[in-house]
């Protein structure tokens, strides 16, 4: 993935995804082997490890951002997008928020052309194969956290 946009000083601050590969993300020039959340101007890990566990408790943080984004991408990794969950449809529509499921270079191509233009959007992107040892390392965390 090549950012056409590269040198603009008007994107200094802007969340971009700079290549997307088998090794997962480059965000911001920093190299990243998780699933993230991008933000136009931040991005985070997403504990979500495959398309399954996407529901509304796994994007609830979306509805709390402000101003409301837009339209939220989905990158479901290397294959075809699946379908989003009703559920999920219907609480982000009820929030004026639109839902796009697609594969993971898409979303973040899409996500970076639209911050580009300084539209506020959102994306919920798994890298394009998984990375079981991150999803193994997550539980272990969070079952500690809950003892």
């Amino acid at each position: 993935m090549t950012d056409i946009f590269e040198g603009d000083p008007d994107r200094a601050n802007m969340t971009t995804v700079n290549e997307l590969d088998e090794d997962g993300f480059v965000i911001n020039e920093h190299r990243v082997r998780h699933p993230v959340i991008l933000l136009p101007r931040n991005f985070l890990m997403w504990n979500t490890f495959a398309y399954e566990d996407i529901n509304v408790a796994s994007l609830d943080m979306f509805s709390y951002i402000f101003p409301t984004i837009e339209c939220l991408f989905i990158g479901g990794g290397a294959g075809a997008p699946q379908r989003v969950p009703l559920d999920v449809q219907q609480y982000f529509r009820n929030r004026g928020i639109m839902v796009e499921s697609m594969d993971s270079m898409n979303a973040a191509q899409t996500f970076n052309l639209l911050v580009s233009e300084g539209r506020n959007v959102g994306a919920a992107i798994l890298p394009l194969y998984p990375f079981p040892e991150n999803e193994q390392i997550f539980r272990n965390a969070r079952d500690e956290f809950e003892e």
